[in-house]
């Protein structure tokens, strides 16, 4: 991608509004992505006005989360929870929901929510680890509270063997790049997690 990228994508999903009726329910779905990109730009206004925007035509997955996060990222973290609780209870079997809800509260201040929404996700048929690993490094920091030192560093071995075989395979994501290096911090490998933190930046996180 990049700002030329971002800035056609905005041109296009905004001809693509144009051209529907205002009362079109399928606007939510370019609404959304407007907003996505507008973050991407640094544009955290218009990115919430979009991403509102896209809510008020349908409560997509896509359009609670970037409204979610546009909210968070403007200073608002009340709502943004609020949101993020809303985006899980509208359809509180859809897994990525459960997992972005226990993602959010757990990292941001309330890990007592984000463990029951975790619990909740790993009683969904369809969640494997390996679509949302993060989870396991939830587990492992609990597990390391509780001073159940070993059982943590599995879990952590886990998620790690599991980035560096899909970068062996050519997959690629700037999301893994952070999670190792903070596997490595959990681990206490100050050295291999100021290296991964170099390729996260590299990578042009």
């Amino acid at each position: 991608s990049g700002r030329g990228e971002q800035d056609k994508s905005i041109t296009m999903y905004k001809k693509s509004n144009s051209l529907k009726p205002q009362k079109d329910s399928t606007l939510a779905v370019p609404y959304s992505n407007l907003s996505y990109n507008y973050r991407r730009l640094g544009l955290l206004e218009e990115a919430y006005y979009c991403a509102n925007q896209s809510v008020t035509y349908q409560e997509t997955y896509y359009g609670m989360l970037h409204l979610g996060v546009a909210q968070f990222m403007l200073g608002d973290s009340l709502t943004a929870m609020q949101t993020f609780n809303k985006l899980a209870e509208n359809d509180n079997a859809y897994v990525p929901s459960l997992a972005t809800a226990a993602t959010m509260f757990y990292e941001y201040g309330d890990q007592e929510t984000g463990l029951e929404y975790l619990k909740r996700l790993k009683k969904a048929a369809t969640f494997r680890y390996e679509d949302f690993s993060r989870m396991r490094i939830f587990e492992a920091v609990e597990l390391q509270k509780a001073g159940r030192y070993d059982s943590a560093n599995t879990l952590l071995q886990k998620n790690l063997d599991f980035y560096l075989s899909q970068f062996e395979q050519g997959r690629r994501f700037s999301g893994w790049l952070a999670e190792i290096s903070l596997i490595y911090v959990l681990q206490d490998n100050r050295t291999e997690a100021f290296e991964w933190l170099e390729k996260l930046i590299d990578d042009g996180f």
